[in-house]
């Protein structure tokens, strides 16, 4: 049975009239398989890494071979682009769609820090004898820290 995965976008951004940070869905994808850590999270990190989150198109800003992400919206319209490569595989979903999925990806980008944070919850795990069907975060921080993180050492 292969892994499942689901993958959401965010943005996050201080309204400054209201006081607080909105936070605001943009896109989800599911895979349908290697939706493991060392699977999806590898290589959404791997390829987050290269890239920067930037608000408008800067010609020469960019260090050579880094991607700019214009956005949330176009950060996540690039993973789509590179990982889908043919039928099957990679789909785009509906929002909070159950698809049995064992891991949940959360790919926060913060418009005024332009820094973006990655989230991976586990859904369905043992606590001892007793199965809990709740999801767990596992990891919270950037895409560099889960490349480093004992996540991906554990599998």
């Amino acid at each position: 049975m292969s892994t499942r995965s689901l993958t959401t976008f965010f943005e996050t951004f201080k309204d400054e009239e209201k006081g607080k940070t909105i936070k605001r869905e943009i896109a989800t994808i599911y895979r349908q398989s290697d939706g493991y850590p060392s699977g999806m999270g590898k290589d959404l990190a791997e390829f987050l890494v290269k890239g920067k989150l930037v608000n408008g198109i800067s010609i020469g800003s960019a260090k050579e071979n880094q991607i700019q992400f214009n956005g949330v919206e176009c950060l996540a319209a690039q993973v789509v682009a590179a990982f889908k490569t043919g039928v099957g595989g990679i789909y785009l979903q509906r929002a909070n769609r159950n698809c049995g999925e064992d891991y949940r990806y959360h790919i926060i980008g913060d418009f005024d820090s332009k820094k973006i944070t990655m989230k991976v919850f586990e859904v369905g795990y043992m606590k001892g004898n007793k199965y809990i069907d709740k999801a767990k975060c596992v990891f919270s921080g950037s895409p560099q820290e889960f490349l480093e993180s004992k996540l991906l050492k554990e599998e």
